[in-house]
């Protein structure tokens, strides 16, 4: 078996959670630690076992001078793509948390610094490796029970508290639409295997939300084989009801189903007539919430070292993860222009393709 030395870029924050998962993966060893904050840096250090002289309060410094086989980056945007671009030019695996990044300027120097590397890179979606998402993917991709998928109606309602002030800062959509709703539109293309066609979407602002940008959005996105997909965010609501993965409901042919990804187990599928479908019998079904983001985590971990392992490119890699964050892109200048995106050419734009 092979172990490999992990550089950790941010280790605070949801840096810790991926920290922890990292720590106790068998095939990975922290190898040195990076993070602008002393305090966070110390105690990243001894919860990991790294010694001083591999701590880092320089990320650049780190990833120039650090000894490792792979690199892990969990900083805020926009804080970090000149951090991912300069570790993307090693040429070394990069894992990172999502979102990729919040521009169309970001997307690209992340893309140029990847072409320069040549190294695999993956965006830690982890909301695709929920248990129930795997499970109603296979029954979308096989077809075999309801036919055809026709309809998705998908609702994210949540009151923030105290501890979201990362994301009550942002002004515009990089608040709801590109630090949250790239979770749902990236599971949009995980559970039908497809981009959309067309979007179309409006933003509101209200000052009963809390945030300083967008706190309601409604978005209508057509995708191949006629299927529609209604999709309403919000966060200028008095209370949660929903949990962090929204609440989807799907209509097929001969069936409809709801489920909520992301929800701890809490949310049983519910159907609208009988079906038998087994989930994965391995996959994480804890009953509290910091083990299932933790879980959740290892999931898209271990699939980045099987890939590594294997010799090829993980799941949310650079290229799938590029069309998520052109989603979230393409809603914002919707929402922007009040036009309507035609998705196929928006997407040749932001990444510079031409043909």
């Amino acid at each position: 078996m092979t172990v490999r030395r992990l550089l950790i870029v941010g280790a605070g924050g949801w840096g810790k959670v991926h920290g922890n998962v990292y720590a106790e993966h068998r095939q990975w060893t922290v190898s040195a630690i990076a993070d602008a904050d002393p305090s966070v840096l110390a105690a990243a250090g001894e919860r990991f076992g790294v010694p001083p002289d591999r701590l880092y309060h320089d990320p650049a410094r780190a990833i120039a001078e650090a000894q490792y086989d792979a690199i892990s980056v969990v900083i805020r945007n926009p804080f970090k793509t000149p951090i991912l671009a300069r570790a993307l030019q090693t040429g070394v695996p990069v894992f990172t948390e999502k979102p990729l990044c919040h521009t169309v300027d970001d997307l690209r120097r992340i893309r140029a610094a990847a072409a320069l590397g040549g190294g695999p890179l993956m965006v830690s979606q982890n909301y695709r490796f929920d248990p129930q998402a795997r499970g109603v993917r296979e029954m979308i991709q096989e077809k075999k029970l309801w036919g055809p998928l026709q309809g998705m109606l998908v609702d994210f309602a949540r009151r923030l508290g105290s501890g979201d002030a990362h994301i009550t800062r942002f002004r515009g959509g990089l608040g709801l639409n590109a630090e949250m709703c790239i979770h749902h539109y990236d599971l949009m293309r995980y559970l039908t295997g497809s981009d959309p066609h067309f979007i179309r979407a409006i933003a509101r602002e209200s000052p009963r939300g809390g945030t300083a940008g967008w706190d309601t959005l409604d978005v209508l996105l057509e995708f191949p084989d006629l299927l529609t997909a209604c999709y309403h965010a919000s966060y200028d609501v008095p209370e949660s009801r929903t949990p962090w993965g929204g609440e989807w409901t799907l209509d097929f042919a001969e069936g409809s189903l709801v489920f909520c990804p992301y929800a701890d187990g809490a949310y049983p599928v519910r159907y609208s007539r009988p079906w038998t479908h087994a989930w994965r019998p391995d996959a994480p079904l804890p009953d509290r919430e910091h083990a299932y983001r933790h879980n959740l985590v290892a999931e898209a971990f271990d699939e980045f070292t099987r890939a590594l392992d294997e010799g090829r490119q993980p799941e949310c890699s650079l290229e799938d993860n590029t069309r998520s964050v052109a989603m979230m892109l393409a809603v914002t200048e919707a929402a922007d222009t009040g036009d309507t995106i035609e998705f196929g050419a928006f997407l040749d734009r932001v990444t510079g393709n031409t043909h």
